[in-house]
């Protein structure tokens, strides 16, 4: 089962005077990095935090941030009297000092800093128990996320590999008609310059032989088979193995080169290079799988 490292998670709770909010998300990353903007009144979640989440995302840039919104009520609110006094009082000396008329209005004192004060309760033992349940559920949505991604991700790279297979399959009917081609091309040179060079044709029959058995791609085509397989089968495991799928890749871009190099075959050479276009777009997609 292949698992994207991309995702998002989100989740909300309403408390007596307060909306608490809480937002996940990730994006690839060779190692697990995190991010956490916690209020002051949850540090006491993050050292939890910190310590769950590497084994739940294992890789990945994760960025969490979480807070709270005040609900529109009137309730817990007051107005801070001395400051709009203050206020008032500085405003009028300047005023008198730099001789200015006008006098404030109530609507330009209190949108001034300070003006309203805010009743801020604590925390109860409740409110932290549902806010630490709104950070799973978030966290687990990010979950679902990255399985749901990684589904798109597996449908598309094992589409891929298949077609490399079914690709370096065409070969086998070419196979033939190259070595019949390539031993053909060599009698034909030798032919041409039997005069010049006093030919023995049993040994030219073995230096044949050990030319074209240097170009055999049969055992290329062996290994990439079982790298493919392999691939395919590490892709449907129960674990998200990115690290592992893209050292397998590599392996299959290995055999794939070697049988481009041995096939002076116009036909094979078509069908390498297409393989090598869908091994691309696999290891880009690689870069993404958890």
């Amino acid at each position: 089962m292949i698992q994207s490292m991309t995702g998002y998670g989100k989740a909300g709770l309403s408390l007596k005077t307060k909306i608490f909010w809480v937002e996940i998300r990730s994006v690839n990353s060779k190692l697990f990095d995190l991010t956490l903007h916690v209020p002051n009144g949850l540090k006491s979640l993050e050292p939890e935090l910190r310590k769950v989440l590497p084994k739940l995302l294992e890789r990945g840039k994760v960025d969490l941030r979480m807070g709270f919104e005040k609900e529109a009520s009137a309730e817990g609110i007051k107005i801070n009297k001395s400051v709009v006094k203050k206020y008032h009082a500085e405003f009028n000396k300047l005023a008198k000092e730099l001789n200015l008329d006008g006098n404030l209005s109530i609507s330009q004192l209190i949108s001034l800093p300070k003006v309203f004060n805010q009743e801020d309760p604590s925390l109860s033992k409740s409110d932290i128990s549902k806010i630490n349940k709104a950070v799973k559920e978030a966290i687990q949505e990010l979950l679902d996320f990255r399985k749901w991604e990684g589904k798109a991700l597996e449908k598309d790279i094992l589409k891929r590999i298949k077609a490399i297979e079914k690709g370096i399959k065409k070969t086998d009917a070419f196979e033939k008609r190259r070595i019949t081609r390539l031993r053909a091309k060599l009698s034909k040179h030798i032919n041409q310059n039997h005069s010049i060079y006093k030919i023995d044709n049993n040994r030219f029959e073995q230096e044949i032989i050990y030319y074209l058995e240097k170009l055999d791609v049969t055992e290329e085509k062996i290994r990439l088979a079982a790298h493919c397989s392999f691939f395919q089968k590490t892709a449907k495991s129960k674990v998200s193995s990115g690290k592992k799928l893209n050292f397998i890749a590599q392996e299959i871009g290995r055999e794939i080169n070697t049988l481009g190099s041995k096939a002076n075959d116009a036909v094979i050479q078509k069908i390498v290079v297409e393989a090598k276009d869908d091994l691309e777009k696999i290891k880009e997609q690689l870069y993404n799988v958890l």
